[in-house]
C-alpha cells in the first residue's frame, strides 16, 4: 500500500510539510514544556529537542477531527491544519511523547509503543499507557502555562 493510501486509511490528509525551522520551533517549545513539568526525570532538554527536531511534521486534515496524531508507520507527527504554533497544547505534547517512546528494530519496524523507555534520549522509569501519556501531556501544558505567567 502506498503511503498516501495508508494515511488516507488512517484518516490523515496532508496539507503541508513543515519546514525545518517550524519543526525545530515546535521541538523547542514541547521540550521546554516536558522538561519543565518533570524535572525529576532529569531529561536533557537539548537531547529531547534534537530528537523531536528530526521527526517529519506536517499540517493535515483529520477525518475524526483530531488535533494531532503520531503515525508510527512513517515516524511522522501530523497537526491540525489550523494549529496555533504559539500555543501548542496537550494533544501536540501527547503525540510527541508517543514519538519518543516508539522502540523499533534495526529495520525500522515498530517493536513496542507506549513504554517509558525514551529511546531517543537518556531517561528511565515505569511503563506508560495511553492514559498516563495523556496525564503527562496535560501536566506539561499546565506547568508551562503557570511558568509563563510568572515570568
Amino acid at each position: 500500500m502506498t503511503e498516501v493510501k495508508a494515511l488516507k486509511k488512517a484518516g490523515i490528509q496532508i496539507v503541508k510539510e513543515l519546514t525545518a525551522l517550524e519543526t525545530s520551533n515546535i521541538a523547542s517549545i514541547i521540550s521546554e514544556k516536558i522538561c519543565g513539568a518533570f524535572p525529576e526525570h532529569n531529561i536533557n532538554k537539548t537531547d529531547l529537542s534534537n530528537a523531536l527536531s528530526r521527526v517529519n511534521m506536517y499540517l493535515a486534515i483529520f477525518q475524526d477531527n483530531s488535533a494531532a496524531k503520531y503515525y508510527y508507520k512513517n515516524d511522522s507527527i501530523y497537526f491540525e491544519k489550523d494549529i496555533d504554533f504559539n500555543a501548542l497544547d496537550t494533544p501536540a505534547i501527547h503525540e510527541c511523547l508517543h514519538f519518543i517512546q516508539a522502540i523499533k528494530n534495526k529495520n525500522g519496524k515498530l517493536k513496542k509503543l507506549g513504554l517509558y523507555n525514551l529511546n531517543l534520549i537518556k531517561a528511565s522509569g515505569l511503563a506508560l499507557n495511553e492514559a498516563a501519556v495523556q496525564l503527562m501531556a496535560s501536566q506539561a501544558n499546565r506547568s508551562f502555562s503557570r511558568l509563563s505567567k510568572i515570568l
